[in-house]
């Protein structure tokens, strides 16, 4: 039930607030008579009794708001109140003026001048001004002043008649209807949040309100859980290694994807910025990777993981890359055609895409298909896409069969999910010339064939990397940078991205150098660790596999996208 207290400043208020509260009975009102400070520890007692609103008037209001929690609603002199107060007082000889905050001012001006009466009168904007007012009417032979409480008070001990300008029961009623208004909205708000609280609380993620000095606002109990805190009150994320890395790198991004290994879990941290009146709020969700993975007889399906999320976060130095992001941007229908070699950055520009089409970061989906793709895959994966307004990049569909690729791109197009067909190399003119109204096609051009941009992308791994690592690098040794844009970059940008890691990792000094991006490297650049090809072709592709999983250090799920595999086959090949 809605509660309200009304405290009266004046005893004849309290009367006829108790008489207006009599015919609200759906609600609970409690009057109490208190005036000024006095009225502070009443409310301090009504708001620990857990009411809803608190009503008072003049300078008890204005006390009220500032000293308690509760909304306040005022009591507003109304016409009724002052033309009941001057025709009181419009015969009278002796000299009147009128004490009062600005709007009461205002008021009993325009309702003076109406009834012909010359009335002076001084603003003030708090009870603290009421006694320099009271004085300097004195000194001009005032005998009579109007005013509120306070000012009847002061004006008494001068020797002066003070009259009050009381509130009618029009404008109590006027209040307790207000007040009823504002706790309703309290009422449902309070009832919306707890709902979303018990829905977060019971929810299999784990989720974090976290602000911006770290400090944990809100965990549910599988977050606690996972981090061993016993409570989020007085936790910080520095008190967990993870938890501060993912509460540094939402600092300096609005959104976060990424995935790690906790308790010997893979799960994946989602974030992001929230607007939180002044202080800025991030939301963080962790979910372990198995639990939106599908995986059945030549079908994958994971959530798509990316370290861009936005368009603002993808270099456009090149004009060519400029032009796919402007192109997507204008495309209004949802089948793609995205073409590149492996680390070109299809994946990007395909989270992008999804962010600028939805604003939000979750329900898009990486599909792995294979030549075991049947027909119960495919329904499996029909009913997802066509379930709703998600994102799926699909990978290896080259390998279907004519018949199978038709009826997947019959539900391409007949869904309003965005469906993004990525490939290195096919023949997608000819795709683009079968479904030329309803799809684009968009070609992302190798590293080396952007090669003069180097230093742009250079730049921007660096600074990612400066912000993970503590570092404050500012480029790349230029016998490095020399190399670098000789060299051939068969994994393009991804494989750019890693040596850039390595170096800031690795570097002391202000630059990225040769030595820095040597120590331990797997990469296909440098002198990394060679195959052994004098072993049977099993033993050298398990070699294979062991390298790519030092390269995502040793992540299953990354290395088996990296070679074009489900996990499931990555493990048996390994246990083979």
């Amino acid at each position: 039930m809605l509660k309200i207290g009304i405290i009266a400043p004046y005893e004849g208020l309290k009367e006829v607030a108790t008489r207006i509260s009599a015919s609200h009975q759906e609600v609970m009102i409690n009057v109490e008579s208190a005036d000024l400070e006095e009225a502070v520890e009443p409310a301090r007692r009504l708001e620990e009794q857990g009411y809803h609103v608190l009503i008072s008037r003049g300078g008890t209001a204005q006390i009220l708001r500032e000293r308690s929690s509760l909304p306040v609603v005022e009591i507003d002199v109304s016409g009724y109140d002052i033309l009941r107060t001057l025709l009181l007082f419009q015969d009278s000889k002796d000299p009147i003026e009128l004490i009062g905050f600005p709007n009461v001012c205002h008021g009993v001006n325009q309702v003076a001048e109406l009834l012909g009466i010359s009335i002076s009168y001084q603003v003030i904007h708090s009870s603290q001004e009421v006694y320099q007012a009271v004085e300097n009417a004195i000194s001009r032979g005032i005998q009579i002043i109007i005013g509120d409480t306070v000012t009847l008070t002061t004006a008494r001990r001068f020797g002066l008649e003070g009259i009050m300008i009381t509130s009618g029961p029009e404008s109590v009623e006027q209040a307790v209807v207000q007040a009823k208004e504002v706790g309703s909205l309290l009422l449902y708000q309070e009832a919306m949040n707890t709902s979303y609280h018990h829905l977060l609380e019971h929810l299999p993620e784990s989720i974090a309100l976290i602000k911006d000095t770290g400090e944990l606002m809100f965990a549910n109990q599988p977050f606690l859980n996972l981090f061993q805190l016993p409570s989020y009150t007085n936790n910080h994320a520095d008190k967990n290694e993870i938890l501060q890395s993912l509460h540094q790198k939402m600092l300096n991004y609005f959104f976060l994807q990424e995935t790690f290994v906790i308790k010997e879990r893979s799960v994946i941290a989602e974030g992001e910025f929230l607007v939180e009146g002044k202080e800025r709020l991030y939301f963080l969700k962790i979910s372990d990777e198995n639990r939106y993975r599908i995986e059945q007889n030549g079908l994958v399906i994971q959530p798509l993981q990316s370290d861009i999320v936005s368009f603002g976060q993808i270099s456009t130095a090149d004009e060519r890359v400029r032009s796919i992001v402007e192109q997507a941007k204008k495309f209004t229908e949802s089948v793609y055609f995205l073409q590149g070699e492996d680390g070109t950055g299809k994946r990007s520009i395909a989270a992008a895409l999804h962010h600028y089409r939805n604003n939000y970061i979750e329900n898009q989906w990486e599909v792995i298909l294979d030549k075991d793709f049947d027909e119960m895959a495919m329904k499996r994966l029909e009913a997802m896409i066509l379930s709703g307004n998600g994102t799926f990049y699909i990978k290896n569909w080259e390998a279907l069969s004519a018949e199978r690729l038709e009826q997947l791109f019959q539900v391409a197009f007949d869904s309003v999910s965005v469906i993004i067909f990525a490939a290195a190399k096919t023949n997608l003119p000819l795709l683009q010339q079968k479904f030329q109204k309803k799809s684009i096609v968009l070609s992302l051009p190798p590293l080396r064939e952007r090669i003069e941009h180097l230093p742009e992308y250079i730049r921007t791994f660096i600074a990612r990397n400066n912000s993970k690592y503590g570092k404050q690098l500012v480029g790349v040794e230029s016998g490095l940078l020399l190399e670098w844009k000789s060299y051939h970059w068969p994994m393009n940008l991804h494989e750019l991205q890693d040596l850039v890691e390595m170096g800031v990792k690795n570097s002391e000094g202000p630059y990225i150098s040769r030595e820095a991006v040597q120590i331990n490297s797997t990469s296909s650049y440098g002198s990394g660790e060679s195959l052994d090809l004098n072993q049977p072709l099993d033993s050298i592709e398990k070699q294979v596999i062991n390298l790519v999983l030092q390269e995502e250090n040793m992540n299953q799920t990354r290395a088996a996208q990296r070679l074009n595999i489900n996990r499931s086959t990555l493990w048996r090949k390994l246990k083979g």
